[in-house]
């Protein structure tokens, strides 16, 4: 039986053991909780979008340095189509000089297409291209282009001993490599025999 002092459980009354507020406690701990959960997926979303960013100007950085090194190539070798069609005629027109001097060195016509012909090549050198291919120099079958080996007194083996076809580079690719002929040493001595 109850006393008038006892209630029978009447969930009207709180417990005594609970306190009032555990539940906005506990709800507001669930929201601070998954409040932090969320930031903290939002702090690595961020980081990773960071990172994509850094990554994006580091990329688009790499693109622009390229670019400009492509740019400064397609520069500096333009002029290769032209010369690979000027040298042809720069050496129709030493081979004409030479044949002229054979003849008469001191003719003024002579002496005034040697002077055009000599500022002709001055202009070339000036814009980087340069004949390659001289007797004396060690072959290179990089930039020279050997069509015969013969022996040599003048020269040492593997020593160009005669150009020709002068060769030419702009800067440093080759616009025509040099035809030469490349020296194999000494002639062997002959011997008499009896």
């Amino acid at each position: 039986m109850n006393t008038p002092d006892q209630h029978p459980e009447d969930p009207a009354q709180p417990d005594s053991a609970q306190d009032p507020h555990a539940d906005a406690v506990e709800a507001i701990a669930n929201e601070v909780a998954a409040d932090q959960d969320v930031d903290q997926q939002l702090r690595k979303r961020i980081e990773e979008l960071q990172g994509d960013l850094l990554r994006g100007q580091a990329e688009l950085d790499n693109y622009r340095k390229r670019v400009n090194r492509e740019l400064e190539q397609q520069q500096k070798y333009a002029a290769i189509p032209l010369l690979t069609d000027l040298v042809g005629v720069v050496d129709n027109l030493f081979r004409a000089l030479d044949a002229a001097e054979a003849v008469d060195a001191k003719n003024d016509l002579t002496v005034g297409v040697r002077m055009v012909a000599d500022a002709m090549k001055q202009v070339m050198s000036k814009h980087g291209c340069q004949q390659v291919g001289k007797p004396g120099d060690t072959f290179d079958p990089n930039i020279h282009e050997a069509i015969a080996q013969q022996p040599s007194d003048d020269h040492e083996p593997g020593r160009i001993s005669y150009v020709h076809q002068q060769g030419y580079q702009l800067h440093d690719r080759v616009v025509r490599p040099a035809q030469v002929i490349v020296s194999s040493g000494p002639a062997p001595k002959q011997t008499e025999a009896n």
